[in-house]
């Protein structure tokens, strides 16, 4: 299906990840969720612990990986097969490297091994954020196609992540990135009540879909104080992220991430691909002030923030610093 405008989803989704990931959490310290630093940051691309700025992580790579598995003309159908060895070449090349969990890294391994595609069942309870951060291209690809959308993001977290809460997870990315391309003009507070409607059937009894109804209560109500007031609205968003958690929990990155989407533009910035640009600024920078998980939470921040303001709506200076965003646009 052609899509209706030129969504930027997975560059986007690289933007946002190499902002955040200066700032994301060291592996010798996983707790410090607000570095020294954050607080004050300017909010450009900075260099960081991971590399120089610019640098993207295991979000972008697995990303990319899906979305060749489904490159060629016409577009091919995802193939869950295809897809996780795509995910196996990817993790073979990046092996060791930057921000790979261990979930991943343990479901991989053992789809080397075996050819076992699906993933082994994960306990209840915390589950990682490791199929949300990927799953934005399933979102572009089948963007007018809600139930294809869902079985296809099915397939795709029990490569990983064997959970409903991951699945979850993912289904509300890609669904935010599907509804920002149908509905670019739409405000974010609409998207939600139709992604919210989007989960209903097959999700209603997901900590993500309840998460949802919450958010969508917050921005309908408590949130309409600050209207108008673009600093005291981020340093609210901010505190409601870091009561909910801001850590590599998926509910919590997925609920978070929607949360740094959902601020308005500045309609007083009368050129379009400015104003898209302003939007886009805004919303991954406070994604990653938010602090903990910064550049998974900022990466689908920038997935959903892309899909709906384009190509020009991109920062040009952030898109310069990201090595290969050539073949992402």
């Amino acid at each position: 299906m052609t899509t209706p405008n030129h969504p930027a989803v997975l560059t986007g989704l690289a933007l946002g990840d190499a902002l955040g990931a200066p700032w994301e959490p060291r592996a010798e310290d996983p707790q410090d969720v607000n570095p020294p630093g954050l607080q004050g940051w300017g909010g450009d691309m900075v260099d960081g612990h991971l590399g120089p700025a610019g640098t993207t992580t295991d979000d972008t790579g697995m990303a990319a990986a899906l979305a060749r598995a489904m490159v060629g003309e016409p577009a091919r159908e995802y193939i869950p097969d295809h897809v996780a060895t795509e995910y196996l070449e990817w993790y073979l090349r990046e092996k060791g490297a930057r921000g790979i969990g261990g979930t991943i890294r343990a479901s991989l391994e053992r789809f080397m091994g075996t050819r076992r595609r699906v993933a082994r069942r994960l306990a209840e309870g915390r589950i990682g954020n490791g199929t949300a951060m990927r799953v934005a291209p399933l979102g572009l690809r089948y963007w007018g196609q809600p139930m294809v959308l869902e079985i296809t993001v099915r397939q795709d977290s029990l490569i990983t992540h064997n959970s409903p809460e991951a699945v979850a997870g993912s289904m509300a990315v890609a669904g935010a990135v599907a509804l920002a391309i149908q509905l670019p003009k739409k405000p974010p507070t609409a998207r939600l009540l139709a992604l919210r409607d989007m989960l209903r059937p097959g999700f209603r009894n997901t900590r993500t879909w309840w998460a949802l109804g919450g958010l969508t209560e917050l921005l309908g109500g408590t949130a309409t104080r600050y209207r108008g007031e673009g600093e005291a609205l981020e340093r609210f968003f901010i505190r409601r992220a870091q009561n909910v958690g801001v850590d590599g929990d998926v509910t919590a990155t997925v609920y978070t991430a929607l949360l740094a989407a959902a601020l308005t533009p500045n309609f007083r910035i009368e050129d379009p691909a400015a104003r898209g640009q302003d939007l886009f600024r805004r919303g991954a920078r406070l994604a990653v002030r938010m602090g903990g998980d910064t550049d998974t939470r900022a990466a689908i921040t920038g997935a959903i923030i892309g899909a709906a303001v384009g190509r020009e709506g991109l920062p040009p200076e952030w898109v310069s610093k990201v090595g290969g965003s050539e073949e992402f646009l």
